[in-house]
């Protein structure tokens, strides 16, 4: 939760350069093989699925937020609430829960996480350089502006509208 909250000034004060990429990596062994039987977070794998499902919608961040502010309630039926709260279409958000293909993303970021070596949360990128643990935004928007420089001035990033195969663990890609 606290990385979620100290990236949106990052969001906000560079809208033109940032671009932030949420990968999902439920503690939850349902949807996370590395996790074995673990239920770490018991309602980790529905959340992901609804965020997932609200971002079909075009509503990922505002259901990632709403998620994050009050992690006590994630059972289903709260989790529906918050689509309700966020007007989304109810019975195509309910059908996509229960699409393979959303189960089949949340498995494909937790294998990517494997793949960079990743066993927990929350990791920040940025332009592929880890930031260990919810660092301050001071601590983000330092590292942005060194690698604004090492990496040279970028050109706008244009927003990605997410698709079942968006990518969605948080990365910033400037540029």
């Amino acid at each position: 939760r606290l990385l979620s909250l100290n990236l949106k000034p990052i969001k906000e004060k560079f809208p033109e350069n940032v671009r932030i990429v949420f990968k999902h990596y439920p503690m939850n062994g349902e949807c996370n093989q590395f996790m074995g039987t673990s239920r770490m977070h018991e309602s980790a794998c529905d959340a992901a699925k609804g965020a997932i499902c609200a971002g079909m919608q075009g509503k990922f961040w505002e259901m990632h937020d709403l998620l994050y502010k009050d992690q006590t309630h994630l059972d289903p039926a709260s989790i529906e609430a918050r689509a309700q709260e966020l007007k989304l279409d109810i019975p195509a958000w309910k059908q996509c829960l229960s699409n393979p293909a959303v189960i089949q993303k949340i498995k494909q970021d937790v294998q990517l996480a494997a793949r960079q070596g990743i066993n927990g949360t929350p990791r920040l990128y940025i332009n592929g350089r880890l930031i260990s643990g919810a660092a301050s935004t001071s601590i983000i928007e330092y590292m942005i502006q060194m690698s604004m420089k090492q990496d040279g001035p970028k050109q706008a990033v244009t927003p990605l509208v997410p698709t079942a195969q968006t990518p969605s663990q948080v990365e910033i890609s400037l540029g």
